[in-house]
């Protein structure tokens, strides 16, 4: 990989080339730059420390929190999905925990069956707060049930799970054939109105030939409805959702950086957030406006309104590790 120096900066850079015409689901695509640079959207977790911000700046990252899952909630008829994110209980958290429940007892193994714990009662429990970090640092149940929901929600198969479960972790976790299946099953059974939802999205494409995300914004179903192509339908509204709430809030700052004569520099559009390089004075004022913009406001099922979600990450480097 090669660097490009820029006269207007410092230092070598990481170029990259935005595809114009971006993804079906609006968020960008990003390649190399002729020979120069990679992928700006997807880079490696084991080459984020290669990115550095200049002396006297600080990377500022945006994340939207539920993202996806958040608007399937909306989407989807009122339950259980919407009551974890009434009680800012992660999805794929409460997944893990019913799943691997012998993993994650800690000093409480009187304790049987959280399923039959209703949302606002389990998270009042003494030991819910420890319980919840054991799961999100946990290797590799937190990943799995992470890939169970995302999987799930946009009605993957049971094979393709298992590979895509085999490749993200880097062959790490091998799941079997009847074990995929069986995770699978699991969600299917215990969040129904997202598998009413799924089929609600087929039938309104079948019917109408058209969707819109919570955006407004349109997309044409012009093509055979096969299988992959329903659940690549069935993604495309949350997902389209969410990259355009990202595009929405980076037009809002770089509008404000114009108007302000601010000097920040996007360095990531990614799916679900967006990052800044901005000088040490602007980091406070970077992290209010950029998460203000982030946080839309949309309106799920029924009119029901809710706002997206977000965290703030701030640090030297673009892993932020040591630097929250």
């Amino acid at each position: 990989m090669k660097a490009l120096t820029l006269t207007h900066r410092t230092g070598p850079r990481f170029v990259t080339n935005y595809g114009l015409a971006g993804t079906k689901p609006f968020r960008l695509g990003s390649r190399q730059l002729f020979d120069h640079g990679g992928n700006a959207q997807n880079p490696s977790k084991s080459s984020l420390r290669m990115y550095i911000a200049d002396p006297g700046t600080k990377f500022v990252q945006v994340d939207q929190a539920g993202a996806d899952a958040l608007c399937v909630a909306y989407l989807a008829k009122p339950g259980l999905s919407r009551e974890l994110f009434k009680y800012n209980v992660k999805p794929h958290v409460y997944v893990a925990l019913l799943l691997f429940t012998d993993k994650f007892r800690l000093a409480h193994r009187g304790r049987n069956a959280y399923s039959d714990y209703n949302i606002c009662d389990l998270v009042a429990l003494d030991e819910w707060p420890a319980l919840r970090k054991e799961i999100a640092d946990s290797t590799p149940w937190y990943f799995i049930a992470k890939k169970i929901v995302h999987s799930s929600n946009y009605r993957m198969g049971a094979r393709t799970f298992q590979m895509t479960v085999l490749k993200e972790s880097g062959g790490e976790v091998v799941l079997t054939f009847a074990e995929a299946k069986a995770f699978l099953d699991f969600y299917k059974a215990l969040f129904t109105t997202i598998v009413e939802w799924q089929q609600e999205i087929e039938d309104e494409a079948r019917q109408n030939g058209i969707l819109y995300n919570m955006m407004g914004f349109p997309r044409v179903c012009g093509e055979l409805m096969t299988d992959s192509y329903v659940r690549d339908l069935i993604s495309w509204r949350p997902a389209s959702t969410v990259a355009c709430i990202t595009h929405q809030c980076i037009n809002t700052i770089e509008e404000m950086c114009h108007q302000q004569g601010l000097d920040w520099h996007l360095q990531s559009n990614k799916h679900d957030s967006c990052m800044y390089m901005v000088p040490d004075a602007d980091v406070e004022l970077a992290s209010k406006e950029i998460s203000n913009a982030m946080k839309a406001k949309l309106v799920g099922r029924d009119d029901v309104q809710f706002q997206m979600g977000c965290g703030v990450q701030v640090g030297t480097e673009w892993s932020f590790a040591g630097h929250n």
